[in-house]
């Protein structure tokens, strides 16, 4: 079994105080009474991300309402822990299930004779009230006694409720039922009839309950007598009358003072009637086997007569005359017996002869031809002379056949008729069969029809309705008797070919019955529907579908599936993909199969989709310095093993102890009682020492160079370097230090936990840059020669002018030379002992004048690569300001400002907006140009030539 632990709040934090774990309790009828059905439902505050439930009979659940049904009376502990994201919080609440009332309802009496009151008694521990239902349709009542008395007013069964109530308010109910009946009573008589004097013996039978006996019987006898009264259930009386006795009873009273009597049916006794005279009506004593013999009896006193006839039949009549017709030939003793109520007078006897013919002929067909008839001549007698005669031609007759035999036409109602005749009696008879024939067609409405569709099968060109026939249906194998009924709706339930017949019976022995085909066997079409899910799933696992549904018959292929997943989602696809569903639950997978002739066919399949456990472990993750331990609590309600298991004191216990030694996520695996599974983790991060390297540990850099301190890779904790202020430790794993003199630096390292903490240290050192003075800035006139005089401190080793190649004596010497053709700015970089650089610039100028601008007189612009471009070219100028060219009538062809000079593709190509509009022809130009803060303009003229 689970255990819960008996915490108010795990890992106790902020978040743990401002929850609260609650639940609340309700019964359908507020009580707690066993058996009682209880609903939890969980109030906690905040939202709780799972739930874990012990109801304290050793159920156990995780839903947020669970109804458990306590089946026992007792004292229960209902604990709930609600897990939120980081704390978990535990409430428990006590119940008490009380013990229902033992209540046994008895009656004075369950079986009653007669109506009126009747006491019951409720037996049992109640101490409350009790509520009486007597099952009469009278009101309930509630009494606070156990014994109440209530007065039934008709005859019946009645089923009486109890319900007892104990001071909790606790009910149980108790039934019983009363049975209130009339006493039972019946008669019989030895003899109801005879000759007097008749002494019958008179028995009376009742059916008494258990508890009662006889009182009294009371013998009436409707002759007149005077009744007896006595206790023994049979009694003889002696009878003198010949009237009728209509009115002999018996009436029961009992010792419980029920009371009913029985009437005995009509009798009555006679004496022998007398003076018996009979005869055959005609006089005659010689009859032949075709008449009916008429004869009569009469007796003084007679109220019926019994016939003998003398060939083995007789009847009984009320009447003077009767008559019979024999079916045999000879002499026959006749004899007849007066009676007057079952007393018989003396008979009396007369023999005649019956002579000539009797007509008699069974009926046959052939089975291959149900119209060709055979009649087997059963006469009897002295056959002078015999005709046959058939319906279909009643004017040709057969008088030579002893035996019958005619073809009758296909279809129609006929007869056979035999007439004999005997020449010395003079005596003939005959006799007549009705013969039907049809060429009968058994047809069904549809020849194709969808299973569990209807079929209709009738007969068309059938017998006559007049014959009696009887019709039995054969449908795949069924056998359906349908009476004299023609016709048929049956809905088929299986596919295939119906290849079904109908056997009709006529009313003569030994005929041959008329079986029908149907012209073809009715189709029965259809998709079979077969596929399959598995009964039981998780919630976690999806759905596959197995689909082996196939057409019946392969040429009506299947056009659509319908698939219905029992919560209103579904697939039209022949085999759906795996489906999840979004909750647990019991469903049913309809599919829905229609086929091109729009035949459908559905099957349904159940499914139960499993909840998973539930399962969260606290704390969901956590820090550890190494070396010590942590308690873990997984939260389930079903079993629980953990992974992995080095550090852990157990691997199967709700709460585990863990001492990892490195960082570690440990899970709980949980699995249900139907297999299925579930999982949390926590990640516990361990802090083990921390081995702290800087780099570099001690260095040495120029004045204004900076060092990148960086600390190994694998340090993970909080940095602080010192001194502070004199690094950039925006990134504190790799801090800048850019000293103007020799420094040492501190790096301090501490997990973030506390653990543990550790310390390094870098040195650096600072070297002067050398000294450079390039000199003042040179200004001669154009084409002068000029040298740079730079003066340098002590331990250079190297030097570099810039730019190279551009008119100076040398590149790597102190102090170069050269001459004066442009202005220009030369650097000079020096490199001394240490590596520390440094650097000046030095300026030689051009003095500026007019003669230092020079403008070509003429160009060519036709795009040969040489004098395609007119432009100044100037020496010691620093910028020309503006440049303008004009044609003859002083309009302006082109025009640009603020640009260095000696520049062609700054310059005029000869067009005018970007084309070539002129001959070789002069223009004017004009030129503004600043020389140190001046401004010079000149003018001039130029010539283009194509």
């Amino acid at each position: 079994m689970k255990i819960l632990y008996p915490i108010f709040c795990v890992f106790l934090s902020l978040p743990c105080l401002s929850q609260t774990a609650n639940f609340s309790i309700s019964t359908p009828n507020g009580s707690f009474c066993a058996p009682q059905v209880v609903t939890f439902q969980q109030t906690s505050s905040g939202n709780p991300e799972s739930f874990v439930w012990d109801f304290g009979n050793g159920r156990m659940g995780n839903q947020p309402i669970e109804r458990i049904t306590y089946v026992n009376p007792g004292t229960y502990i209902i604990k709930l822990i609600a897990v939120y994201r980081d704390v978990a919080v535990t409430t428990e609440k006590t119940i008490v299930i009380h013990r229902s009332p033992n209540v046994t309802l008895t009656a004075e009496r369950t079986l009653h004779c007669k109506t009126g009151e009747v006491s019951f008694t409720a037996s049992g521990t109640s101490t409350g009230n009790y509520i009486w239902d007597f099952g009469d349709g009278s009101q309930p009542i509630t009494t606070s006694s156990n014994q109440v008395s209530h007065n039934f007013t008709s005859f019946g069964s009645f089923t009486v409720r109890v319900k007892s109530f104990n001071a909790q308010g606790c009910s149980q109910e108790s039934t019983t039922t009363v049975n209130i009946n009339p006493l039972q009573v019946t008669g019989t008589m030895n003899i109801t009839s005879g000759c007097l004097p008749a002494r019958p013996q008179f028995r009376v039978s009742t059916q008494l309950i258990p508890e009662d006996g006889i009182a009294n019987i009371l013998w009436e006898f409707g002759d007149g007598s005077a009744p007896v009264a006595n206790t023994s259930n049979n009694i003889q009386h002696s009878y003198t009358t010949t009237d009728d006795i209509t009115a002999a009873k018996v009436t029961v009273t009992t010792n419980l003072g029920c009371k009913n009597e029985y009437y005995f049916p009509e009798f009555g006794f006679g004496l022998p009637p007398t003076d018996l005279s009979h005869g055959m009506v005609s006089g005659r004593d010689t009859f032949c086997g075709s008449e009916y013999v008429e004869m009569n009896a009469i007796a003084s006193g007679a109220e019926y007569y019994l016939w003998n006839f003398g060939d083995g039949r007789t009847d009984s009549v009320n009447t003077n005359l009767t008559e019979h017709r024999y079916r045999k030939l000879g002499d026959m003793m006749v004899s007849v017996t007066p009676y007057q109520n079952g007393c018989p007078g003396t008979p009396d006897s007369t023999q005649i002869n019956i002579e000539g013919v009797i007509s008699a002929f069974n009926v046959r067909n052939t089975c291959d031809a149900l119209n060709s008839f055979t009649f087997p001549n059963q006469s009897l007698g002295n056959i002078d002379h015999l005709a046959w005669t058939y319906g279909d031609d009643p004017n040709v007759r057969d008088t030579a056949s002893f035996h019958g035999a005619h073809v009758f036409p296909s279809s129609g109602s006929f007869y056979a008729d035999l007439l004999l005749v005997d020449d010395i009696t003079g005596c003939r008879d005959s006799v007549r069969k009705a013969i039907y024939t049809a060429l009968p067609l058994f047809i069904s409405d549809k020849n194709s029809v969808c299973k569990d569709s209807m079929i209709r099968y009738h007969v068309e060109h059938d017998y006559d309705p007049e014959s009696g026939f009887t019709y039995e249906f054969h449908v795949n194998g069924e056998v359906v008797n349908n009476g004299t009924v023609n016709h048929l709706q049956y809905f088929p339930t299986a596919h295939g070919l119906y290849d079904d017949f109908l056997v009709i019976k006529d009313n003569y022995p030994g005929t041959c019955h008329d079986t029908v085909r149907l012209s073809e066997p009715v189709r029965v079409k259809g998709p079979v529907i077969d596929f399959s899910t598995p009964f039981s799933l998780c919630y976690d696992s999806t759905v596959a579908f197995i689909n082996n549904s196939y057409p019946f018959y392969d040429y009506e292929p299947i056009s659509n599936w319908e698939w219905n997943f029992g919560n209103d989602e579904g697939d039209t696809a022949h085999t759906p993909n795996p489906y999840s569903y979004p909750m647990p639950g019991s469903y049913n997978i309809t599919l829905t199969a229609t086929d091109v002739s729009n035949c459908m066919q559905k099957t349904k399949v159940p499914i139960r989709i499993r909840p998973l456990p539930i399962v969260d472990i606290l704390p969901r993750h956590d820090t550890l310095c190494l070396g010590n331990s942590l308690e873990l609590i997984a939260y389930s309600s079903d079993e629980i093993t953990w992974s992995p298991l080095p550090g852990m004191n157990c691997n199967n216990c709700d709460s585990v102890i863990v001492r990892p030694t490195t960082s570690t996520n440990y899970i709980a695996n949980a699995i249900s009682e139907y297999g299925c599974k579930n999982s949390d983790s926590s990640m516990i991060k361990v802090y083990g020492p921390i081995d702290l390297r800087v780099s570099p540990a001690d260095t040495a850099v120029c004045l204004g160079e900076s060092v990148t301190y960086k600390v190994n890779d694998d340090a993970e904790g909080i940095i602080s370097w010192l001194p502070a202020a004199a690094l950039n430790a925006s990134n504190p794993f790799a801090a800048t230090a850019s000293p103007q003199q020799s420094s040492e630096y501190t790096v301090v390292i501490r997990d973030s936990v506390g653990c543990f903490s550790d310390t390094a240290t870098a040195s650096l050192q600072i070297y002067a840059n050398p000294v450079v003075n390039a000199g003042a800035d040179i200004r001669q006139d154009f084409n002068t020669p000029f040298i740079i005089n730079a003066s340098y401190g002590p331990d250079i080793v190297s030097y570099s002018w810039e730019p190279l190649g551009d008119g100076l004596s040398c590149a790597d010497c102190p102090n170069p030379s050269g001459t004066l053709l442009t202005n220009r700015e030369y650097t000079v970089n020096v490199t001394d002992r240490n590596g520390c650089v440094a650097s000046d610039k030095v300026k030689v100028i051009v003095n500026c004048m007019n003669s230092t601008l020079l403008v070509p007189n003429a160009f060519t612009p036709n795009r040969d690569g040489l004098n395609d471009y007119f432009y100044p070219i100037a020496r010691g100028f620093d910028k020309i300001l503006s440049f303008m060219v004009f044609d003859r009538q002083g309009m302006k062809v082109f025009e640009r400002r603020n640009f260095s000079p000696n520049a062609p593709s700054l310059g005029w190509d000869g067009t005018l907006k970007g084309k070539n509009n002129f001959n070789s022809q002069n223009f004017v130009w004009v030129a503004q140009v600043e020389c140190e803060g001046s401004v010079i303009t000149q003018k001039g003229t130029i010539l283009l030539i194509k």
